[in-house]
């Protein structure tokens, strides 16, 4: 029996075929300078084509303007007025600072299909406060879902194959303070609550560092962690990047976890690999490659899943939407190293105060 597409994967695919369509807005200038490593990270940008970019000080726009841009800054002068009013409450009453609260707001949707039948959906929030008048140290981050693995993620740490995987209805809110801010190095500490209000700390060290020759960077990060129902536990991370050419980077990855969790289930350390290719093809699009091995340091020492993907994405139709196209194939131990093809689209909304897009 032939399975009828979900509402979700069709709704996307629209909104894809729609990226064809001539933007609506010219495409700016080229930068001359060679390419972040992080270019396929999400990144803020400017909310509208009027040139408003602090939505939260400007009037709504008028009947002329279309209705999704109109109910777009609605919602983000909401978002960022509400934190803004916390924000000024406690302040001191003696305070001369004017810097206003920051907001960014993302909802992704994604649909996951792989042709073993299996097919996963999920709407991932993403929220994120920086408070001045509080600390300029202090900030807030909120998420609709509840998994440990994904918490300093990046993309670099892509699992496509789990999309959907995770339990709806479950959180995770914290409070993060940077403790230590420097030029080549950072601590930050983080609190927080999650589902069934169960807590989580952590603490985290990052050094950044310029290898001779000017053209690898180095970054190494340590976390410290205890969350309930996990226990305690340490994630280390090596990171080696350069970019190749200015429209090019190459990131090597390494990532070893352990905690009383693991320890119990007698799987050992986590440990991961990742190479991953960013490639800028305009100031709006770009493409990442990525191969990865993960597995556990127990008994069998075996590779538990290899996997490969090539992540598409795209600025399209307004400055604050996205859509990304991420075919990919992973071998699971448990089957033998059987191959698995599968493809992952999503659609990405944001909200709140962006920077210019560049």
């Amino acid at each position: 029996m032939v399975r009828s597409p979900s509402p979700v994967i069709a709704f996307i695919c629209l909104l894809v075929s729609a990226a064809a369509l001539p933007p609506a807005f010219a495409e700016p200038a080229e930068p001359a300078e060679p390419v972040d490593v992080a270019l396929a990270e999400p990144q803020p940008v400017q909310s509208l084509e009027t040139g408003i970019a602090d939505v939260c000080g400007q009037p709504l726009p008028g009947d002329d303007v279309p209705l999704y841009d109109r109910t777009h800054q609605a919602m983000s002068r909401g978002v960022c007025w509400s934190v803004d009013w916390f924000d000024r409450f406690f302040a001191s009453p003696d305070s001369l600072l004017d810097e206003p609260a920051t907001t960014l707001v993302r909802v992704i949707g994604a649909h996951r299909w792989q042709d073993d039948g299996d097919m996963g959906d999920e709407v991932r929030v993403r929220a994120s406060v920086n408070l001045p008048n509080l600390s300029n140290r202090l900030s807030l981050t909120f998420r609709n879902d509840d998994d440990p693995d994904d918490d300093f993620a990046t993309t670099a740490d892509t699992r496509p194959e789990q999309v959907g995987d995770n339990e709806d209805n479950t959180f995770r809110a914290a409070l993060n303070w940077a403790a230590r801010q420097r030029e080549r190095d950072s601590i930050d500490l983080e609190v927080g609550v999650r589902s069934e209000f169960k807590t989580f700390t952590r603490g985290r060290y990052r050094l950044r560092l310029p290898l001779p020759g000017d053209r690898w960077d180095f970054r190494f990060t340590e976390t410290v962690y205890w969350i309930d129902g996990t226990g305690l536990g340490t994630e280390s991370r090596f990171e080696f990047a350069r970019p190749l050419t200015t429209r090019t980077a190459l990131r090597l990855t390494t990532e070893a976890e352990h905690n009383e969790d693991l320890q119990e289930r007698e799987l050992g350390w986590d440990l991961s690999q990742a190479a991953v290719l960013y490639l800028r093809l305009n100031a709006r699009t770009a493409l990442q490659y990525s191969v990865s091995a993960q597995g556990f340091s127990d008994l069998s020492t075996n590779v538990d899943v290899w996997r490969t993907s090539l992540r598409y994405r795209r600025n399209f139709f307004r400055r604050w939407l996205f859509f990304e196209i991420e075919p990919f194939v992973f071998w699971p131990r448990v089957d033998d190293y059987s191959e698995v093809n599968g493809v992952v689209l999503r659609l990405e909304t944001q909200f709140g105060v962006y920077e210019p897009l560049n």
